[in-house]
């Protein structure tokens, strides 16, 4: 049983010097360790994924297509993200009634100030097209879903939508 605990140990310490080697070689990303949580700082939205690493179950190293590297990590639940220089993406969190296949595998946080950007073009627009605002507010969704399961906190940007919520007879 010892033995046990000593090798979830040592693989924890070890995923977690996987984890603070890349970001701190990252020029985008800035770290923070708090008892066994681990906190990362994305400087291009200012957001922090605070996650424990006692949860990391592994961290893989990887390439993208254009040679980049960047680490995977794997949580306990089966969730990942992916962490490279700048940013840090996750698989966005499927909602009902909207087409997972045509959004990207991976997004990241700061898709959700594009996304409503789109919204907010739409609102604005002579003829709202409520099908496209409704697609757009369920992509929306399927991001904030997805960065809080992974361990971003996403409170301001569904303030942003509770702001612009507008029904049809407010437009008529």
């Amino acid at each position: 049983m010892e033995d046990k605990v000593n090798n979830e140990a040592r693989m924890e310490n070890q995923s977690t010097t996987q984890i603070m080697n890349y970001v701190q070689s990252s020029p985008g990303l800035e770290l923070k360790l708090e008892d066994h949580n681990i906190i990362i700082h994305q400087y291009e939205d200012g957001k922090n994924i605070t996650f424990d690493s006692g949860f990391v179950r592994d961290v893989l190293e990887r390439t993208d297509r254009d040679g980049k590297k960047f680490i995977q990590v794997n949580f306990l639940d089966n969730s990942k993200i992916l962490v490279t220089d700048n940013l840090i993406g996750f698989k966005p969190f499927p909602v009902k009634n909207l087409d997972m296949n045509k959004l990207p595998k991976v997004v990241t946080s700061p898709d959700c100030l594009s996304v409503f950007e789109a919204i907010d073009d739409c609102l604005r627009d002579e003829s709202i097209d409520f099908e496209e605002l409704d697609t757009l507010k369920r992509v929306f969704s399927a991001i904030i879903r997805g960065a809080e399961m992974v361990g971003f906190s996403m409170e301001n940007e569904k303030d942003w939508l509770n702001r612009l919520v507008i029904s049809e007879t407010e437009v008529a």
